[in-house]
C-alpha cells in the first residue's frame, strides 16, 4: 500500500506542476468565503460552512480570523 502511495505521489509531481503554497493558501481563502457567502455567514450547525467544508467549526473559525474573512457573506 505505501508503494503504491509513493507512485500515485511521484505521478503526481511528473505529470504536473505543484501549486505553491501562496497559491494554495488564496485558493483556501476563496473556498472559505464562497462557503461562507453560500451560508450567509453561518460557520457551525446544519448547513454551515465547517459541515460543508467538512472541518471542525473551531478550525474554521481559526482560518476565517487569520484569513481576514469575518463578516463575510452576512447580510447587512
Amino acid at each position: 500500500a505505501t508503494t503504491d502511495r509513493r507512485r500515485a505521489a511521484s505521478s503526481v509531481l511528473e505529470d504536473e506542476r505543484l501549486p505553491t503554497l501562496v497559491e494554495l493558501r488564496r485558493r483556501e481563502r476563496d473556498v472559505i468565503a464562497a462557503a461562507l457567502e453560500r451560508t450567509s455567514g453561518r460557520v457551525a450547525g446544519s448547513g454551515g460552512a465547517a459541515e460543508i467544508l467538512a472541518v471542525p467549526p473551531t478550525t474554521l473559525d481559526s482560518k476565517i480570523a487569520a484569513y481576514g474573512l469575518r463578516g463575510v457573506g452576512r447580510r447587512r
